[in-house]
């Protein structure tokens, strides 16, 4: 299911850690804004290894899931083009 992904993050160490992160898992919308195609045990993964990450008391991230036909209801205004997300192959 398709995750919309976006973080407040108050130190710059930390926001370069969950940045990269969030760009293993998905692709940048805007810079603190990522959408991504996980399924269940890969937004386990990436939720604890956000929180390894974080200082709660500090940051802030949130995700949103995104159904199919919401998904499909995207309005995008101004510059760029909502990003088609490619198929992802796992090799076990």
């Amino acid at each position: 299911m398709q995750q919309l992904i976006f973080y407040d993050i108050a130190n710059p160490k930390r926001l370069r850690k969950v940045r990269a992160l969030c760009l293993d898992y998905g692709i940048s919308m805007q810079y603190s804004v990522f959408i991504a195609d996980l399924n269940q045990e890969q937004l386990s993964t990436l939720t604890k290894e956000l929180r390894s990450r974080i200082k709660p008391s500090e940051d802030r991230v949130a995700i949103f899931p995104l159904c199919s036909s919401c998904s499909k209801k995207t309005i995008l205004l101004g510059k760029g083009k909502i990003p088609t997300l490619p198929p992802v192959l796992f090799i076990e």
